[in-house]
């Protein structure tokens, strides 16, 4: 049996004795170091209420909420341990501890230095001392890796110092020493959260990116309470594109303070790919509140804000981005580009300009030629942009159904209906099924075969050209009817993240018209919608009434209209 286990489990039976204020403080310090932190906080706040004037009591929150990942609050816990009892310094080794976790590495660097200079034989002062250095300054990894050593020397079985000296062999890259490390601790104990997250991680670092996944739910499992396993597994999920689960761990993840601006930029990142667009302009915000250095946030949040409504605020991030000494990121001048097409007039000339410069930089690019292509629609440049749609899908075949999607809405809007048709029929083949361009198609025949009337192409369905959901299903529930309609059939490309959104309304909408949309939409998406098959059937099989007020005639009548329709959706939703 591990030490850890050990500790948790002569604590569990000191409690069983004795409920006494230190008995407690020690089985909440146990829980906590075991990755329980949940479990171990209720067991210090125990303590605290039975010992308010305890320092172990305090040191001991102090531990859950690290374990928690929430480092301010721990840093006022460990704080008030001191006040109780200044000489308690392990305390101070757990505040040096909680200001990293804040980043606040230049405090935490002198509350080390005082916990080490106060007792030489603390080997955890020195293990905390060494990250500490290092989060400084990342020039100063030598100092960083005598003091951990020293640590290690001092008290070779600490797995707190094992695991210091290991992070900080990993930050200079050397994943065999670092690996090492993370290996004596399983060895003293097995269980160890922050050994094996390590290890997970420098498996991730080699290469083996399925296996690093596997074993980072089996840690979850195992400790699910633990923001950084929760952070590291959802680190690993985005890694594999699985977009929609790795939202709720890394969510979890930022709630318990863990993984710091990364975790936050990752959820950003997340949400932004599930279409979940004002939840990740959110979460970047945060990202770069946390980290304004760092350029890749700058870039996303740029973006994000310039397609949730705020374009003019998304222009002025990337123009201070792309204005920094030395600068020659393609994403940064292409993300400026579609933020000054998304302002109100779009300011078509300079979003051109930056995508011209981030064709400078990597002249085959295809999403620089698929934002000119848009920025060319926005300037209603119809066959300038499509050169671009065209360019895009050469220089990557995997592009064909955006570009294709494009090609039949600019045919649409030069009237060129056998055009227009042709391409909609290659999205399609590639996957890409845009309801709002056939509906929008439909329109235009309907036009044409009527020559008296005026044809004018109707771009105001037009598809935004990444979808926020949150927005379509808002819509949906309170826009006017033409908006609901519109943004019912957007969300067919949603897939099964609109499905939820579209029954609602199935269930709750009384325009017709409105219901037909969702009832297309559904059958567009197809099996994910197994969901709607019960609202599906009751319209499927409505029997209208023969008597009654006039309005309950014609809305019978109008319901019928909606039966064949929906069993073809059912059709459709059951046929694969």
């Amino acid at each position: 049996m591990s030490d850890a286990k050990d500790a948790l489990a002569h604590a569990t039976q000191a409690v069983q004795a004795q409920a006494s204020p230190s008995a407690l403080a020690a089985l909440a310090a146990a829980l906590a170091r075991s990755g329980n932190g949940t479990k171990a906080l209720a067991e210090a706040d125990k303590a605290v209420a039975a010992a308010a004037t305890s320092g172990a009591a305090h040191e001991a929150r102090g531990l859950a909420l690290l374990a928690l990942g929430k480092g301010a609050e721990a840093d006022a816990a460990f704080r008030k341990a001191l006040v109780v009892d200044p000489k308690l310094h392990s305390a101070r080794v757990g505040l040096a501890e909680a200001l990293l976790a804040q980043n606040k590495a230049t405090e935490a660097v002198a509350e080390a230095r005082k916990a080490s200079e106060a007792d030489a034989k603390n080997g955890e002062a020195f293990a905390v001392l060494g990250p500490a250095i290092l989060a400084e300054n990342p020039k100063n990894w030598n100092d960083a890796i005598a003091q951990a050593q020293q640590g290690a020397f001092v008290n070779p079985r600490s797995t707190l110092v094992q695991v210091a000296v290991g992070r900080i062999f990993e930050a200079a890259g050397n994943m065999d020493q670092a690996a090492a490390a993370y290996r004596r601790v399983m060895e003293v104990d097995p269980g160890n959260v922050a050994a094996r997250a390590a290890l997970i991680n420098a498996q991730f670092r080699k290469g083996d990116v399925d296996g690093a996944l596997v074993e980072a739910k089996k840690l979850v499992d195992a400790v699910p309470d633990s923001g950084d396993a929760l952070f590291q597994y959802g680190s690993l999920l985005l890694r594999k594109e699985k977009w929609e689960e790795a939202v709720e761990p890394l969510k979890k993840a930022t709630e318990m303070g863990a993984g710091g601006a990364d975790a936050w930029g990752f959820l950003g990142l997340a949400y932004q790919w599930r279409g979940r667009l004002s939840d990740s302009r959110e979460a970047y915000k945060k990202a770069v509140a946390l980290a304004p250095n760092n350029l890749t946030f700058q870039t996303n949040y740029g973006l994000i804000l310039a397609l949730t409504g705020e374009a003019q605020q998304g222009v002025q991030v990337l123009q201070r981005l792309v204005a920094t000494p030395g600068y020659k990121e393609v994403a940064g001048h292409a993300n400026l580009g579609k933020a000054y097409a998304q302002l109100t007039p779009p300011k078509t000339d300079e979003a051109l300009a930056a995508y011209r410069k981030a064709l400078e930089i990597d002249p085959k690019n295809a999403q620089v030629h698929l934002g000119m292509a848009w920025a060319f629609r926005k300037a209603k440049n119809w066959d300038e942009s499509m050169n671009e749609y065209r360019k895009a899908m050469q220089l990557d075949p995997r592009l064909a159904g955006e570009c294709e999607n494009g090609l039949a809405w600019l045919s649409v809007a030069k009237r060129d209906l056998v055009e227009a048709k042709a391409a909609m029929a290659r999205a399609q083949k590639v996957g890409r099924n845009d309801l709002r361009l056939q509906a929008n198609m439909e329109r235009l025949e309907k036009a044409l075969k009527e020559p008296a009337k005026p044809v004018v192409a109707d771009t105001d369905d037009e598809p935004e050209e990444v979808l926020d959901i949150n927005k379509l299903v808002r819509t949906l529930q309170n826009g006017n009817a033409r908006a609901k309609a519109s943004a019912a059939l957007a969300l067919c490309e949603a897939g099964k993240d609109g499905v939820e959104g579209l029954v609602y309304s199935l269930s709750t909408e009384k325009d017709m018209g409105v219901r037909a949309a969702v009832i297309k939409s559904l059958g567009c998406i197809g099996p994910p919608a197994k969901a709607a098959i019960p609202y599906l059937n009751a319209i499927a099989n409505f029997e209208a009434q023969i008597v009654g007020t006039p309005d309950e005639i014609k809305m019978g009548i109008q319901q019928e209209e909606l039966k064949a329709p929906a069993r073809e959706a059912i059709r459709k939703i059951q046929s694969r």
